[in-house]
């Protein structure tokens, strides 16, 4: 019989596995009992969360086996699947059974599962992107028994970071402003907007826990525009980023884009980012009542 608990009855446990489950996991960060405290077990208390640990006797060894899930819902009543790490399928089908069981009895039926803005693993999961790693098998056979739609087949990529002659834009208004700086990371946005209207943004994020982790500046990059696909302002927004990660001292930039976005990856391959060696993946589900 597994034991479903609350993981704020046993922190301890949850920072344990989380650190184990995710000791090999690219571009993520340990958590202690402040970090559990103030980013995770502390994350939007506006919202609606549940954090779970499952624990489990062993059949064939002595040792216990485990699982955690981390799940809610948004303001628009999304629901979000978080986090999932568990020992083996079993337990994490069970762990995403008392996910589903608490989104129906909440009246929330449209599910994502890891990729979503703003995550209480933001900067402590995988940089500043959250996703399902391929490596995390378990959660992977979970979602894909019960059903669930890959929504994201993602790619990561990274560069050396170097400066970068930013170049004019004619005809598009710039505006640069800090959205976060904390323990965890600092992340600014350059607005993009021409005659009055937005039209696209670009992201970049200093990765403060992690850089002090692996010895290393390392930085982070998104990038979303509207239109004006061609015309080099994608370039120019990239550049900024570029720069700004520069100016903080930052050594190396990722970004995770879609499998299916060719021309965006040439893009980027075009600026000098190459494939890094991780699959990772996002998943949706439409659950009935």
């Amino acid at each position: 019989m597994t034991l479903i608990e609350n993981a704020a009855d046993n922190k301890t446990l949850f920072i344990e596995l989380f650190n184990r489950y995710t000791v090999y996991a690219p571009f993520t960060i340990k958590i202690d009992e402040q970090i559990f405290d103030k980013h995770i077990f502390g994350y939007n208390q506006d919202a609606q969360n549940c954090i779970l640990t499952a624990s489990k006797s062993a059949e064939q060894r002595n040792e216990p086996e485990h699982g955690i899930i981390h799940f809610g819902k948004t303001g628009d009543n999304r629901g979000m699947i978080y986090l999932l790490f568990a020992d083996n399928v079993n337990i994490a089908l069970e762990l995403l059974q008392k996910a589903e069981e608490w989104f129906i009895a909440n009246n929330t039926l449209n599910i994502r599962a890891f990729v979503c803005h703003p995550s209480p693993y933001q900067y402590i999961l995988h940089g500043s992107e959250p996703y399902c790693w391929a490596g995390n098998y378990n959660a992977n056979n979970a979602f894909r028994r019960k059903d669930y739609d890959m929504d994201f087949d993602l790619l990561v990529m990274s560069m050396k970071l170097h400066e970068v002659k930013v170049k004019t834009c004619e005809g598009f208004e710039i505006k640069e402003e800090i959205v976060r700086d904390d323990d965890l990371a600092k992340m600014g946005k350059f607005s993009i907007h021409k005659d009055g209207n937005w039209v696209g943004q670009c992201c970049y994020h200093y990765l403060k826990a992690l850089s002090a982790q692996l010895g290393k500046k390392h930085g982070q990059v998104d990038i979303w525009l509207n239109d004006f696909h061609g015309t080099g302002l994608g370039e120019y927004m990239m550049s900024l980023s570029h720069n700004a990660l520069l100016n903080l001292g930052v050594e190396r930039v990722m970004l995770a884009t879609n499998q299916a976005l060719f021309r965006a990856i040439k893009f980027y391959e075009k600026l000098g980012y190459t494939a890094e060696p991780i699959k990772a993946y996002s998943y949706t589900q439409t659950l009935a009542k």
